[in-house]
């Protein structure tokens, strides 16, 4: 008959261990909560950062398509010129036009100074893939400024600088006016104003550009969930 051997279990020892196992597993869980949780705060915070800028930009851009285009529209209104302003007066018509061109390029300084302060903030956000269209853009106000110079040049020569060069004066009418399509000698209408196509153009890739970063429907949480595009 073998002998009884005691059996002597230490269940307060036994309890702590479970207890330190079960502490370990609770904090292992609170880590990985307080980890998904940071995370979805960073990506919330870079998408609030996002819809920010693109917001502010996508204004600017359209802005400036809008202020060009107004700078640039064909009518030129009486109260534009300046007051007692005599059309039949040649030796005063390039300070007349001079008037006009200040009053109508201001916005357009306005919001070009607008967007090269943004352009920083773009580069720092998001790197150099907008600049290029950025830059495309901002370059047509300098465009504008210098052909509308030219036009006020040319009125203080009486048109003799034009008249030397037909090419470049329809080039410079062209981008101070935006008279739409050109006509063709035959009557036919020609190819569209290359300034307002490439105005257009760049518009319509910083738009594209865009909308990459503002919110889009995240098919994990349905149509009522957005998430930023990254």
């Amino acid at each position: 008959m073998l002998p009884e051997v005691a059996c002597a279990i230490d269940w307060p020892g036994t309890a702590d261990f479970f207890k330190d196992i079960v502490v370990s597993v609770a904090a292992i869980f609170t880590a990985g909560v307080a980890y998904r949780g940071i995370s979805k705060w960073r990506s919330e915070e870079a998408g609030k950062a996002d819809f920010d800028l693109a917001r502010r930009v996508g204004k600017s851009v359209f802005r400036m398509r809008d202020v060009l285009a107004d700078a640039r529209r064909a009518m030129t209104f009486a109260y534009e010129f300046p007051e007692n302003y005599d059309p039949a007066d040649g030796p005063k018509q390039a300070a007349a036009w001079a008037h006009v061109f200040n009053a109508r390029f201001e916005p357009v300084r306005e919001c070009a100074i607008e967007l090269q302060s943004l352009r920083n903030e773009t580069e720092a956000l998001w790197g150099g893939d907008i600049l290029v269209n950025l830059n495309r853009l901002v370059r047509q106000a300098t465009r504008l400024q210098v052909a509308m110079g030219a036009y006020v040049r040319n009125e203080q020569a009486l048109g003799a600088h034009f008249n030397g060069n037909q090419g470049f004066g329809d080039q410079v009418r062209a981008e101070v006016h935006d008279m739409g399509n050109a006509i063709n000698p035959d009557g036919t209408e020609g190819a569209p104003n290359a300034m307002t196509t490439e105005i257009q153009s760049a518009v319509d890739a910083l738009a594209a550009y865009l909308r990459t970063k503002l919110p889009q429907p995240d098919q994990r949480l349905g149509w009522n969930g957005w998430r930023a595009r990254r």
